[in-house]
């Protein structure tokens, strides 16, 4: 098992982060055995710098709190000493997404994938509204954070104004970029480099 100190866990935060599953049981129980086995392969894959439990692809919205943050547990377990930890976040407010992200924290996660709260969708917000979300989790978790950024046709999508300003919050290290419109995309892209060249950007890949 590496060490935090390990290289893998200080360099920038680039690589190949993959999206992990999570198994169930037929009476929607996790399977924790299978999810165990299910890691350990993963984590052994050349080439995968971390794993991201709890997104969309883990089925973050059919789980529970407690059992989300029995999820990061382990795969921190199985993982966590080789790979890093990212657990995905979803919740409707700054002081939900704070219990989550704690608890995310104590479970062994290195970040959080904090995705924006879902009634932005429908309602949209303003920009105050969608910093202020990033540095109350900021400073009420301090744990590192990589931004989700929505499909700019969305009202959850940060515009560049707005994620100049997320970048300025030391806690924050990549943005995940789906923005899916690659004119802003790129746009995007090299404005945020120029800001701050030490934020990774990193995309979504499906095979």
């Amino acid at each position: 098992m590496k060490p935090k100190t390990d290289p893998q866990f200080t360099q920038p935060w680039t690589g190949v982060f993959a999206a992990t599953l999570c198994p169930f049981f037929e009476n929607e129980d996790i399977d924790e055995t299978g999810l165990r086995t299910y890691i350990r392969d993963l984590a052994g894959v050349p080439g995968v710098m971390g794993l991201v439990p709890n997104g969309h692809t883990g089925e973050i919205m059919s789980l529970l709190p407690e059992e989300r943050a029995r999820v990061t547990q382990i795969v921190a377990e199985e993982a966590g000493g080789h790979v890093k930890i990212i657990s995905g976040i979803s919740a409707e407010g700054s002081r939900e997404a704070v219990l989550h992200a704690k608890m995310a924290k104590d479970a062994g996660a290195d970040a959080i994938l904090l995705m924006p709260p879902h009634h932005w969708l429908r309602f949209g917000r303003d920009s105050q509204t969608a910093v202020g979300f990033f540095q109350d989790v900021a400073e009420g978790a301090d744990i590192k954070i990589i931004v989700h950024q929505y499909p700019a046709w969305t009202k959850a999508s940060y515009s560049l104004a707005e994620m100049l300003e997320l970048v300025k919050i030391p806690q924050v290290v990549s943005i995940k970029m789906g923005t899916r419109d690659m004119a802003r995309w790129g746009h995007d892209y090299r404005e945020l480099k120029k800001a701050a060249p030490h934020v990774s950007i990193i995309i979504l890949i499906r095979f």
